[in-house]
């Protein structure tokens, strides 16, 4: 039977790369980590003599599409406390694809499910074919796939909420600006948008069109958007956004060419505290607890592995409206 000191030996590394590998360390190129990836599966390399129990029997891989900074910080800690490893990735706004290292992963049995966070819509197809192997649940912003299993907020609800607060303090003239112009625009976008439709609804009057802008995620689009509404002849006091990285361009690109915030215009966001409060100008915004989200995750991921549940389900988590310096 195969030993570590085979696996190590055959991928020409030593034993302590190969352990590394195994632990899932952060510590081991791509290539090193290749290397010892395919001597396993050659070797068909197993940790107990018996090949009950495959190479890591608790990790998971945690996989974000952007620098979720905040959600991987708390899914760590809630993790390790219920007795997970944790491998993280980004996949840099990319989609999420079945490549060749996801294959080995799936297929050697290292890692028992995926938890992921803010992957765009693109990556549905991959996502389907990894829970057909391992559960996956995905948290904070939902690609639609069959039977999913989602721990997020209610982005209808936390649109409407911040428009209906913006409203309380005295805003009247209302901007959206959301991720439309995006090939396959984000879920999360369309829903708050929805929100913010639903909200005048509520307050008994009809949208102004004018004042619903859509961007990608550049920079040229964002302010192409806010260009847009400064030029219109009634500006708007108000601007909620559907991603609070939206909201921070427009307070900084704002403040720089003159405008007083929030005295002549208010700013909303929509995320985590943690992004809110990093920007120049503290961010008002909806903000989504990632400890509860990463608690509820973990939680619905132990279902999913000992077999509990099988039928897909949202959970809504709730939220939170919080103002800083961008609202009066």
């Amino acid at each position: 039977m195969a030993t570590v000191v085979d696996v190590a030996q055959l991928a020409g590394v030593s034993v302590a790369t190969v352990s590394r590998v195994i632990r899932d360390s952060n510590k081991v190129s791509d290539d090193k980590r290749e290397k010892v990836m395919n001597a396993i599966e050659e070797l068909g390399y197993q940790t107990d003599p018996n090949g009950a129990t495959r190479l890591r029997k608790k990790t998971l891989y945690v996989v974000c599409g952007g620098s979720q900074d905040e959600f991987v910080d708390n899914i760590l800690e809630i993790a390790n406390e219920s007795g997970y490893d944790i491998a993280v990735d980004y996949t840099a706004g990319r989609p999420l694809e079945m490549n060749m290292f996801m294959k080995k992963l799936l297929k050697n049995k290292i890692i028992s499910g995926v938890i992921t966070c803010g992957l765009p819509p693109e990556s549905g197809e991959a996502l389907q074919e990894i829970d057909k192997i391992i559960p996956v649940v995905q948290c904070c912003d939902e690609v639609m796939t069959e039977n999913s299993f989602v721990v997020s907020s209610d982005d209808v609800m936390m649109g409407k909420e911040a428009v209906l607060h913006l409203a309380k303090k005295g805003c009247k003239n209302i901007a959206f600006m959301g991720l439309g112009k995006m090939k396959t625009p984000f879920k999360y976008s369309h829903d708050r948008e929805m929100g913010y439709r639903l909200a005048h609804t509520e307050l008994g009057k009809q949208v102004d069109e004018k004042l619903v802008r859509q961007c990608d995620l550049t920079a040229d689009s964002v302010q192409e958007a806010l260009d847009e509404l400064m030029r219109l002849p009634k500006r708007p006091d108000a601007i909620f956004c559907a991603r609070d990285s939206t909201a921070v361009y427009v307070v900084n690109k704002l403040t720089r060419s003159g405008i007083k915030i929030p005295d002549e215009i208010s700013i909303m966001g929509c995320g985590s505290a943690e992004s809110a409060e990093r920007s120049w100008l503290p961010l008002s915004n909806v903000t989504q607890s990632y400890y509860e989200i990463g608690v509820e995750a973990i939680n619905l991921m132990n279902a999913r592995i000992s077999g509990k549940t099988v039928v897909g389900r949202r959970l809504n988590i709730n939220f939170s409206v919080v103002d800083r310096e961008t609202t009066k």
